[in-house]
């Protein structure tokens, strides 16, 4: 389990973008090297599931920004409600700064509403995408018989599946 942690965190330590193409790329000469041919059928599913979580990751990025943006809105008034609040109480205003603040955290749930029914469709895919690849993957070994299925061969592909798994979400 250390080993599987270890190995995901790879591509969190170096920058962005180019780590990820080149965990990808390694992961995959590194199944290539223990599994043979049989990782090639593997490459499909892995592209299909890449591929379907573009569209998740985009709409929740978007969520996110709209909930800090939301977020800073209410936090902005509410300073400048705590400022002035002498002025306030003598104005009797306490029910429309109420409202307003109020409003603000209503676009707030909104947002975060919308973010988590996202994240409940790209989760499964998430999960599932590793097992998918590693079932075609066995499948593929066993068709073109291009290696051994023992333990040390099914670890180092899952390990390595599971950290190409981080790289899609």
């Amino acid at each position: 389990m250390l080993i599987e942690w270890e190995s995901s965190q790879c591509g969190f330590m170096l920058d962005g973008r180019w780590s990820s193409g080149l965990l990808l790329v390694l992961a995959i000469a590194v199944l290539f090297a223990v599994v043979g041919v049989g990782v090639l059928p593997g490459l499909v599913p892995l592209v299909i599931c890449g591929s379907l979580n573009v569209p998740f990751a985009k709409v929740i990025l978007k969520c996110q920004s709209e909930f800090m943006n939301a977020q800073d809105k209410r936090l902005r008034a509410m300073s400048e409600i705590l400022n002035n609040m002498k002025i306030i109480k003598l104005q009797s205003w306490e029910e429309k700064f109420k409202n307003l603040i109020g409003s603000y955290r209503e676009i707030e749930f909104k947002c975060l509403v919308e973010s988590q029914f996202k994240k409940i469709y790209s989760v499964p895919l998430y999960w599932m995408c590793p097992t998918i690849v590693y079932s075609v993957i066995l499948f593929g070994c066993i068709i073109f018989k291009s290696a051994a299925l023992d333990a040390s061969t099914i670890f180092t592909a899952l390990v390595t599946l599971r950290a190409c798994a981080n790289l899609f979400v």
